[in-house]
């Protein structure tokens, strides 16, 4: 009997030790679920400081740290969804001011203050602009994904906006309207800048190379004919027809979208 004392007083310690478990902050699965949908549209506005106020109300609620890694996982998961349409406003603002530096007078002063030493800026200021506009384009397509997601009431551990540069095909998921050659053609040109010639200065393989020219060359009006010489009406991707594009993605995410801007 006495060898089982200590078992025994081991076994007291371990149950005065435990401690019930803290009741959920949430009074049913749907009210979690608004929650973290609400909360989604938080991150979308502040970024991770929405996360960080979301970890001090459910500590207001009675949840430990240990206890919140859970749902501080969930929130983790919905953020997937949430930071599309910021990120893409802000990208949308970074390329309309490097599209205002077009003005010589903007530019001329830029060049001053940085002392930019030689080359041309111009040509420095439209590729940044190239880059800039590539990225919000794929953003608010992005968003307008994860607003379909969130709709559906989506798992997000299953279910993601797709991890891909690839802005004609991200088009066609959003289920956004089609487009005429000419936008195609935009498009194309933003996956390529996003992909490759925005950074680098050849695709990583020849094959990627000519698969490319093969779909600009579907886009080309006249089409390309072996042995013979076309002119063709250039087709421009500034300001104007970067915006009118974000927009009709835009308008998908907030019906009442501005229409377009013209600096």
């Amino acid at each position: 009997m006495a060898a089982s004392k200590p078992a025994a007083k081991v076994a007291t310690r371990g149950a005065a030790s435990r401690k019930p478990k803290s009741a959920s902050p949430f009074k049913s699965r749907a009210d979690e679920d608004a929650y973290f949908i609400a909360l989604s549209a938080k991150v979308q506005e502040s970024g991770l400081a929405g996360v960080r106020s979301s970890r001090r109300l459910l500590r207001k609620r009675g949840k430990s740290t240990r206890e919140n890694m859970g749902n501080e996982r969930d929130v983790f998961e919905w953020r997937r969804y949430g930071h599309w349409s910021s990120s893409a406003q802000k990208a949308r603002f970074a390329a309309f001011a490097l599209w205002r530096l077009h003005d010589k007078s903007r530019l001329d002063e830029a060049i001053r203050e940085c002392d930019y030493p030689s080359g041309d800026a111009s040509l420095a200021v439209t590729e940044a602009f190239d880059r800039e506009s590539a990225v919000a384009m794929e953003l608010i397509i992005k968003a307008v994904i994860a607003n379909r997601l969130i709709a559906a009431r989506a798992n997000p551990v299953q279910a993601g906006v797709p991890a891909t540069h690839d802005i004609p095909t991200l088009w066609v998921e959003a289920g956004l309207p089609a487009l005429g050659r000419e936008d195609q053609y935009r498009l194309l040109l933003f996956k390529s800048k996003l992909t490759w010639s925005g950074r680098y200065p050849t695709p990583r393989t020849v094959k990627a190379w000519e698969d490319e020219s093969r779909e600009f060359d579907k886009l080309e009006d006249p089409p390309a004919e072996p042995g013979k010489i076309a002119f063709r009406k250039p087709i421009t991707t500034g300001w104007r027809e970067f915006d009118r594009l974000y927009q009709i993605a835009a308008r998908q995410v907030w019906p009442r979208a501005r229409p377009t801007s013209k600096p």
